[in-house]
């Protein structure tokens, strides 16, 4: 197996006093062979990635920075030292191969990727993290940014910490938390669900899997969740501070004031737990 290695890194370098230097501008295309995987790693500065069906990488690079490339046999790395007194971001933008996998990391900067069938590890600290794609094992994340991720295959993790979690059209396991906003789920298949909260509401649409395990926690917030006309579930819903909502007629099997109570659809196979402390849980029924 071949790989790509592509690290954009930055590091303090000891100059003289210059005068205002001009931004620098990289365009290199490099080739790569079967199942590459790129790596980012970027200061300060946007990331942004596209895909075509050439065995190549083509890097983009604007910025103050110097760019450096190194090869050595099948890895190429690329390396961006800031210079100080000359501004700090450069942003860089790749095209890879579809297939690629997909390892970016930035401090303070925003996160796009689009198309790509790969693995995908991308995260930022102070910036929006916005992925379409990635297959078998995608992780997103930020800090002080919101995560968007559509189209994704295969194990998913989704993580923020002051901005919203959204995930449109995702296929597999899927782990959904944030700590200030909320987390919504819409038309995502899943036989494994968690989602959390501790500020912000929790919103899922898709289906249930008889063999399906889904918990949605949050502390100060709603539950808002879609039931299928055909669901065969058991839902076990706890609020402190808030109400029970359906639109529709639910069998309630036990109900405790301030604990747990329980609602039954079809045979109820599938396991649902929701839990929030001030909210309110909402059932909705599906129209398909």
């Amino acid at each position: 197996m071949r790989y790509l290695t592509i690290a954009i890194g930055c590091a303090l370098i000891i100059l003289s006093p210059a005068t205002a230097r001009p931004q620098a501008a990289v365009d290199t295309l490099l080739s790569v062979g079967a199942n590459a995987t790129v790596e980012v790693d970027n200061m300060v500065g946007d990331i942004t990635i596209s895909t075509w069906d050439r065995s190549a990488v083509r890097v983009q690079a604007t910025g103050p920075a110097d760019v450096h490339f190194d090869r050595e046999e099948s890895e190429v790395s690329v390396e961006a030292e800031m210079v100080p007194g000359h501004g700090r971001e450069t942003d860089f933008t790749l095209t890879i191969p579809k297939d690629a996998d997909i390892h970016v990391h930035t401090v303070e900067g925003r996160i796009s990727i689009e198309g790509t069938t790969g693995r995908i590890d991308a995260h930022s600290v102070k910036g929006l993290v916005r992925v379409n794609g990635g297959r078998n094992a995608v992780e997103v994340g930020s800090v002080e940014g919101g995560v968007e991720l559509s189209g994704a295959r295969g194990r998913i993790e989704a993580h923020s910490v002051n901005e919203f979690v959204a995930l449109t059209d995702v296929i597999g396991d899927i782990e959904a938390t944030t700590v200030n906003g909320p987390v919504t789920l819409e038309r995502c298949d899943t036989r494994s669900l968690e989602a959390s909260s501790v500020n912000g509401a929790i919103v899922f649409q898709g289906p249930i899997h008889s063999d399906g395990w889904y918990s949605m926690e949050t502390h100060n917030g709603t539950i808002e969740l879609t039931i299928p006309q055909d669901a065969s579930a058991t839902i076990s819903a706890f609020t402190y501070n808030g109400d029970f909502e359906a639109d529709f007629p639910v069998t309630v099997t036990e109900a405790e004031p301030g604990k747990t109570t329980t609602f039954r659809f079809g045979s109820g196979d599938a396991r649902i737990e929701l839990e929030t402390f001030n909210g309110s849980i909402v059932l909705k029924r599906s129209n398909q």
